[in-house]
C-alpha cells in the first residue's frame, strides 16, 4: 500500500513547483523571440485563445499582455493565412512534429510584416492535447525552406530535408543554451547583490585598516568583473533586434574578447589606431560578429596562441574589394596563426550549411555576414594554409555630437550634487524581493542612506503593505521591486496594482535580469526607474533620490 503524502511532502513539491514556474518565466522573458501559449480548442473560426505570452511578443506586437491574453489567435495573425494555418493545428498534434510557415504578425500600429511561425503542440502521455507553443521570430540568416506540413512534400529533396533538420536542431540548440545562459546571469546577479551590498556595508566598519582594505578591494574588484560577465550572458541570452545606437566600437571589441577568450588558453593582442570614429550599431550583434570572428580563430589554433584584434578608421572607395558604398568605415580586423583556408574553400564559407568542420553547421559565417551587411557594412577574408586567416569587418563610421557629450556631462555632473538635505533624505522605502539575502542588504543598504525601510518576499504581501501604509497616512516614499517574483503575482502585475492604490507611486525596477538599455522602455511602461542588479550603495543612492525628485508620473 502506498504510504499517505505528508503535508510536508506536499508542501516542499509546492514550493518546488513554484520555483520551476519561477525560472520558466525568467527564461521565457529573456529569449528575444516572441512566446505564446494556445489552448487546444477550437481550432476553427477566430482560433483558439491565448493564455500565456513572454514580454518579447508584447514588445513586437506593440500590445500590453492585458491586451493579448483571452483573446483569439486571429488578433495578430495573417488574416489571409487563418484558416489553413488552423486546419494544421490536429495534424501537428498528432504527428509530435514541428510546423513552420511564414506569416504577417498583426501589431497594434497597424504593420503587418512577415514573421516566421514555429507551433509545436504539448501532449500528454495519453495523446491528448493540452496546448499548442508558438515561437515567433525575425530571421536572420537566408530563408529555410519553410515545412507547410508535419510530413515533408514529394518535392523536397533529401538533401534539402537535411539541411533543414540541421538548421532546426542547431537553432533549438542555441535557443537552450540561451535560456541557459539568461538563468545562470539571474542567480548569479541575486548572489552578487548581496555580497556587493555587504562590501558597501563593511567598507566604514574597518576604515583606517589598510590590510582589510586592501583585502576587500580585491574581492570588490573581482565581484564587478563576475558582473561583467553576466552581462555578456545576458547580452547573449536576449540577442534579438535590438535598437541601434551610436556605440563605441573600441569597447565592443574587448566586450567580445573578455566573452570569446573565457576558458581558453588563447590571449588576444588589441590594437586601436588614433581616435577611432563610434558606430551606430546593435551592440549585442556587433559583440556576437567579433566573438565568432575570434572563437573561429581559437579552432584554427587549437585554442593555443595569440590572436591580433584591430581597429582602425578607413575610407573605403569603389575600387577596394569592399562591398559597401564609398564613405568613411571603421575597420575591425581579427587575424590568427592557424590553419588557414584553402582558396578553393574562400568563395564557399558564406554559404549557407558549407563547413569543413566535423561537427560544424555552416551557419556562423552566414549569420556573421547578414549582421554586418544588415549594418550597411561588409566582410571580407584573406587567408593562407599554414599562415592563417584574417576576417576584416567594415561598418560605416559617425561621430560624437558635441551637444550629446555636454548633455551626457551635465547629467553625470548633476549626479554628483544630488540633493542631500535632511528632508530630502528621510521617508520609507519598501522592498519587495522573493530573495531573503538581496531584501536584508537592501533595507541595510537603505537605512545607511538615511531611510526608514520594509521589506515583502512578495507581490501580494508588498501590495498590501503598501496599501495599509496608505490607510495609516504613512506612505512610502519609493518601491525598489523585483521584477522577477516567483509563484504569485509578477513583478509587472504588482507595479500595475501598486499604481491602482497610488498613481503617483515612485516604483524602482529592480532585476538580475535586467540591462541597463532597457530603462527607456521599462519607463514608458510605468516605472519610474530602473536599477539592474548587482548594484552598489552609490547606484542605490543615485536612483532613490532620482526617483523622488521625479515628477508625478
Amino acid at each position: 500500500m502506498t504510504p499517505p503524502i505528508s503535508s510536508q511532502q506536499q508542501l516542499s513539491e509546492i514550493q518546488q513547483l513554484k520555483a520551476v514556474n519561477h525560472h520558466l518565466r525568467i527564461a521565457a522573458d529573456q529569449v528575444s523571440e516572441g512566446i505564446m501559449i494556445l489552448e487546444p480548442e477550437p481550432t476553427v473560426g477566430t482560433g483558439p485563445r491565448i493564455v500565456y505570452v513572454n514580454k518579447a511578443l508584447c514588445k513586437m506586437t506593440r500590445r500590453t499582455m492585458e491586451e493579448l491574453l483571452g483573446h483569439s489567435l486571429s488578433l495578430l495573425f495573417d488574416a489571409d493565412k487563418l484558416s489553413g494555418f488552423l486546419t494544421r493545428l490536429p495534424a501537428v498534434a498528432e504527428a509530435g512534429r514541428m510546423f513552420h510557415t511564414i506569416a504577417g504578425l498583426n501589431c497594434a500600429d497597424g504593420n503587418n510584416d512577415d514573421f516566421r511561425w514555429t507551433v509545436r503542440a504539448v501532449n500528454d502521455r495519453y495523446g491528448r492535447t493540452l496546448n499548442y507553443t508558438i515561437t515567433v521570430r525575425r530571421e536572420i540568416v537566408p530563408e529555410i525552406l519553410p515545412i507547410e506540413s508535419p510530413v515533408l512534400e514529394n518535392s523536397v529533396s533529401e538533401d534539402q530535408q537535411a539541411q533543414n533538420e540541421i538548421a532546426i536542431i542547431e537553432k533549438s540548440r542555441l535557443e537552450s543554451l540561451a535560456i541557459v545562459a539568461g538563468g545562470m546571469a539571474h542567480d548569479f546577479n541575486n548572489l552578487l547583490q548581496t555580497m556587493m551590498g555587504r562590501f558597501d556595508l563593511i567598507r566604514p566598519e574597518i576604515k583606517g585598516n589598510l590590510k582589510l582594505e586592501t583585502h576587500l578591494k580585491e574581492i570588490e574588484d573581482a565581484a564587478k568583473s563576475a558582473r561583467g560577465l553576466t552581462t555578456h550572458l545576458l547580452a547573449f541570452a536576449k540577442g534579438g533586434d535590438r535598437q541601434r545606437k551610436l556605440a563605441d566600437v573600441c569597447d565592443v571589441v574587448c566586450k567580445a574578447k573578455t566573452l570569446a577568450c573565457i576558458g581558453s588558453s588563447v590571449d588576444c593582442d588589441v590594437e586601436f589606431d588614433g581616435e577611432v570614429h563610434p558606430a551606430m550599431i546593435d551592440e549585442t550583434q556587433i559583440t556576437q560578429v567579433v566573438s565568432n570572428l575570434i572563437i573561429n580563430g581559437r579552432q584554427a589554433m587549437n585554442n593555443t596562441g595569440i590572436i591580433k584584434l584591430r581597429a582602425e578608421n578607413v575610407w573605403v572607395s569603389s575600387d577596394t574589394d569592399v562591398d559597401a558604398p564609398e564613405g568613411q568605415y571603421v575597420k575591425i580586423t581579427v587575424a590568427d596563426r592557424g590553419c588557414g583556408i584553402p582558396q578553393e574553400n574562400l568563395s564557399n564559407i558564406f554559404n549557407a550549411f558549407f563547413t569543413t568542420k566535423k561537427e560544424g553547421t555552416g551557419l556562423g559565417l552566414v549569420v556573421t555576414r547578414a549582421i554586418v551587411r544588415s549594418h550597411g557594412g561588409d566582410i571580407t577574408v584573406r587567408s593562407k594554409v599554414n599562415i592563417g586567416t584574417e576576417f576584416s569587418v567594415y561598418l560605416p563610421a559617425s561621430q560624437w555630437p558635441e551637444a550629446e557629450l555636454q548633455a551626457e556631462e551635465a547629467q553625470y555632473q548633476s549626479r554628483l550634487n544630488l540633493p542631500t538635505s535632511p528632508e530630502t533624505v528621510t521617508g520609507k522605502v519598501l522592498v519587495i524581493d522573493d530573495q531573503p539575502g538581496v531584501r536584508s542588504v537592501a533595507c541595510a543598504l537603505i537605512q545607511s542612506l538615511g531611510f526608514e525601510s520594509a521589506s515583502a518576499p512578495s507581490g501580494e504581501e508588498g501590495v498590501r503593505l503598501y496599501r495599509e501604509a496608505m490607510m495609516e497616512n504613512d506612505p512610502f516614499s519609493a518601491v525598489l521591486l523585483d521584477m522577477t517574483l516567483p509563484g504569485g503575482i509578477s513583478g509587472d502585475e504588482t507595479m500595475l496594482e501598486l499604481r491602482r492604490i497610488d498613481p503617483v507611486a515612485r516604483i524602482i525596477a529592480s532585476s538580475g535580469a535586467l540591462e541597463h538599455d532597457e530603462e527607456i522602455d521599462l519607463c514608458a511602461g510605468g516605472y519610474t526607474g530602473v536599477l539592474p542588479k548587482p548594484y552598489s550603495s552609490e547606484e542605490l543612492k543615485e536612483s532613490l533620490y532620482e526617483a523622488l525628485i521625479a515628477l508625478p508620473v
